[in-house]
């Protein structure tokens, strides 16, 4: 038996772990804290949700198989956290956002305004086609978009296309 085909000792494979961990959070933290925030209500959701995510991640990475990228893995299991989270959550009162930076009153005012009425609508939207708009505005490929969700391409192309007409229907008919 060569020793490339010995199964790793404990120590070895905690350090792998260790070691695609970090991988994962350097090369997408900020993208999977942005997926929690899709899902979360507020910052202390956000938060939580975030902590919940690095977690799940933590504990599934020994499952990885290399069947997936670590980015399409990481991403399938920040959703699957998430959505976990809102069938958990049984508060749904949302809550007000802090200040935007933006350069006068009024222009903070609408963008912030314009950010909760597209996040209103986003999470009016189905799950199924919540979950494929997310992870397209986090410029996922229609590949890797099928990889976390285990669907079809021509399934996250559907989806989106029904998900964009809704979008356009919900915020189109708002003043």
């Amino acid at each position: 038996m060569s020793r490339d085909a010995e199964p790793l000792g404990p120590a070895d494979a905690q350090k792998l772990r260790r070691e695609r961990y970090m991988q994962v959070l350097e090369a997408h933290g900020e993208s999977l804290a942005r997926v929690a925030r899709s899902y979360a209500k507020g910052p202390t959701e956000h938060e939580d949700l975030i902590q919940e995510v690095a977690l799940g991640l933590w504990k599934a990475l020994p499952s990885f198989r290399g069947e997936a990228t670590l980015k399409t893995f990481a991403y399938r299991i920040a959703t699957n956290v998430a959505i976990s989270h809102l069938r958990r959550r049984r508060i749904h009162e949302p809550v007000p956002e802090g200040a935007d930076d933006a350069p006068s009153p009024e222009t903070a005012l609408e963008r912030a305004a314009e950010r909760r009425r597209l996040r209103r609508a986003i999470e009016a939207l189905p799950m199924s086609l919540r979950q494929v708009v997310v992870l397209r505005l986090e410029d996922l490929t229609y590949a890797e978009i099928s990889g976390v969700m285990g669907i079809t391409e021509s399934n996250v192309s559907v989806r989106l296309t029904r998900a964009r007409r809704q979008l356009r229907e919900d915020l189109g008919a708002k003043p």
